[in-house]
């Protein structure tokens, strides 16, 4: 389908002021917040985990018994469910529309705090984490396609970063009621979250793309004025969309999947797995989700409730200042720089963590506050680049016929390495030692630097037709690489 950055409305005046701008855009801007309030009904169940840890392990609120292990399957669960939510996603957005998939998750999500809120065995538990991580993944299929196909290029890259926002400010919510509170309680307040983010969705529009497809053109015409204005080039814009519409009907689930013999379709699925592996497996799930634990064993004197909510201040403020950037950076750019400087971080709490437990003479001139200041500035880092860009370019680097199957593939994949970090963290902590664990994610991320520099392409104010055109060139490139190595 296309989206709003191809098919770009023409203005009756292009010499508009910044008031004017603004003014212009401000429904694009308030459907993709309306929008993106599910990411952060989606980072309230990320950031449940952190404070859960001693009220369910140490305190044993419940009247049942929570190990070690066991949290960890609670903590990790909740990527299984998102990574089935990411297989169902592509099909529910395409049958139910972006806004009607993203309403559908509000019974589910309530469901799933009810079997949290009243579990009397540890099973209940795991069946509610699974439900919410199913209604996650739906989102994280269904906001980046919502956003990509209403927002126009120049602010598509500060829209799309709005998702990740989001989500920062939901595991900033849960970390700070939770600090205050028994996981009973937290959880009882974040089962109001879905209702009171996810209802207002109700006067979002739809977008335009859906509507077409769906034949459903009178109520895309209306969406189009609210959209872009009455002043925009209507009629064009159907005309456009009808087009697009009438050349893809033909498409089936098999010519879905031939899609991916397409090398450009293929270059694009290898780039946005490529973000998807580097973001989850630069650590900072086992750092989220684990916060609490990994602060109180860097023997530091601020509490661990003061240093997740200091964390998550300045998670919230990186995030913000990508938004800022994106458009003008460019996402490469953002994304090298987070990674080395990520890289630096987790190097270097390897190396304090190392010296705590081998070099004590050393360790004690090391001022306690040093493990904060590196996961501040390794979040801060994160939250600015490869927090938010890997799910910007996934809207941006997909054909029509591909985006469905080739976005829930990435989301997919992103869960299942969530599960895996979140779930294996604390085996290979006991296996490797929290030092080695910690190298082990910096020159992980290392390669990803790699990766990004290399592989990806910079989709900065570019139309979907571009964006195919660049990829397209790779093949070019790769291809006179190929034949100089083979000569």
């Amino acid at each position: 389908m296309a989206s709003a950055d191809d098919l770009v409305p023409d203005r009756k005046n292009r010499n508009q002021t910044i008031f004017q701008k603004i003014k212009h855009k401000l429904p694009q801007i308030l459907s993709s917040i309306l929008a993106a309030n599910g990411a952060f009904v989606f980072g309230t169940n990320i950031g449940w985990s952190s404070q859960s840890y001693r009220y369910l392990v140490q305190k044993k609120e419940y009247p049942f018994s929570v190990s070690k292990e066991q949290f960890s399957w609670i903590s990790s669960v909740l990527a299984l469910g998102a990574l089935l939510g990411g297989l169902l996603g592509g099909p529910i957005v395409n049958g139910f529309g972006r806004k009607g998939t993203i309403l559908l998750t509000v019974l589910p999500f309530l469901f799933g705090w009810f079997l949290i809120i009243f579990a009397v065995r540890v099973y209940m538990f795991y069946a509610g984490r699974v439900v919410l991580g199913v209604c996650c993944g739906i989102f994280t299929v269904a906001v980046p396609i919502y956003i990509g196909e209403i927002s126009e290029k120049d602010i598509r890259g500060s829209l799309g970063g709005l998702f990740q926002l989001l989500i920062v400010l939901g595991i900033a919510f849960a970390y700070g009621i939770g600090s205050v509170a028994n996981v009973m309680t937290t959880s009882i307040v974040l089962l109001t979250v879905p209702l009171a983010f996810l209802i207002p969705s109700f006067f979002m529009p739809e977008t335009p793309t859906y509507l077409v497809s769906a034949g459903r053109t009178e109520k895309a015409r209306a969406s189009l004025r609210y959209l872009y204005g009455e002043d925009c080039d209507e009629e064009g814009y159907l005309d456009e969309l009808v087009a697009n519409v009438q050349e893809n009907k033909h498409i089936t689930t098999l010519s879905v999947w031939k899609e991916l013999d397409k090398f450009v379709v293929l270059y694009a699925l290898c780039i946005s797995l490529g973000l998807q592996f580097f973001q989850q497996l630069s650590g900072i799930n086992v750092i989220i989700f684990y916060s609490e634990d990994l602060f109180a064993k860097s023997s530091s004197s601020i509490s661990s409730n003061l240093a997740a909510a200091l964390v998550s201040i300045i998670q919230i403020i990186a995030t913000a200042l990508a938004l800022s950037t994106v458009d003008r950076t460019g996402r490469k750019v953002l994304l090298i720089v987070s990674a080395i400087i990520m890289t630096i971080c987790t190097s270097l709490l390897g190396v304090y963590f190392y010296l705590q437990k081998h070099d004590k003479d050393t360790f004690k001139g090391i001022p306690q506050s040093v493990p904060i200041l590196l996961v501040s500035i390794y979040i801060a880092a994160f939250s600015f680049g490869l927090g938010p860009v890997p799910w910007i370019l996934l809207g941006e680097l997909f054909t029509p016929a591909s985006k469905g199957l080739a976005c829930g593939m990435s989301v997919s994949f992103n869960w299942l390495l969530t599960f895996i970090v979140t779930k294996t963290y604390v085996n290979i902590e006991d296996w490797m030692g929290i030092a080695a664990t910690f190298w082990l994610f910096a020159g992980l991320t290392a390669l990803g630097a790699i990766f990004f520099a290399v592989i990806v392409v910079e989709t900065k104010e570019l139309t979907l037709k571009e964006v195919l055109e660049k990829l397209e060139k790779r093949k070019d490139r790769l291809r006179k690489i190929f034949c100089m190595r083979t000569s």
